[in-house]
């Protein structure tokens, strides 16, 4: 379907991991730069994992591709916002692209950053910055413990990706146009 012919585009995604130790389960995209408003309405406002959200609340929430990542000592995947309903990437002009979940769990994040990016670069200011904003639209997600800070550290296996089916429904539609 086109959004052009329709007004909408429903994807379904369905996925069936093969391994127990994958740090995402879900798609990515690359977004055109300009849409750097993000408003969603999820978890927040912070970043948050299926392991660190107690300290957030889902709400609808406004920040901007730059505010959503973390500045961490050693550069790693970031910015995630968990129980995602829908996410709007705007220009100035209002004008962008809508995610809203119809079905199945999704998390999302959106950076300046690709997550090879992130793990090659020492520091955040040596990471190389992608020419799009990097939109990741995850069925499931491991959980922080995952022995990025050292060694002897994993995650609790309830906060793992299991070895089961997943899937989730999205519509995109365009917004402002």
């Amino acid at each position: 379907y086109s959004l052009h012919t329709k007004g909408y585009m429903d994807i379904e995604a369905n996925f069936d991991p093969k391994s127990e130790n994958l740090r995402r389960l879900g798609l990515v995209s690359y977004i055109n730069p300009e849409y750097s408003n993000v408003d969603y309405y999820a978890y927040g406002p912070w970043e948050n994992y299926n392991d660190r959200k107690a300290g957030t609340m889902v709400g609808q929430y406004s920040t901007t591709v730059e505010k959503m990542g973390g500045n961490y000592v050693k550069p790693q995947s970031c910015g995630n916002r968990e129980g995602l309903r829908e996410v709007s990437l705007t220009n100035e002009r209002g004008e962008g692209l809508n995610i809203k979940v119809l079905d199945g769990d999704c998390s999302f994040s959106a950076l300046r950053y690709t997550d090879a990016a992130l793990m090659k670069a020492n520091h955040l200011w040596t990471a190389e910055k992608s020419p799009y904003i990097v939109l990741h639209l995850d069925a499931a997600l491991r959980g922080v413990g995952n022995a990025s800070c050292g060694y002897d550290v994993d995650t609790l296996v309830k906060y793992r990706i299991a070895k089961k089916q997943k899937s989730y429904k999205l519509r995109l539609s365009s917004v402002g146009r």
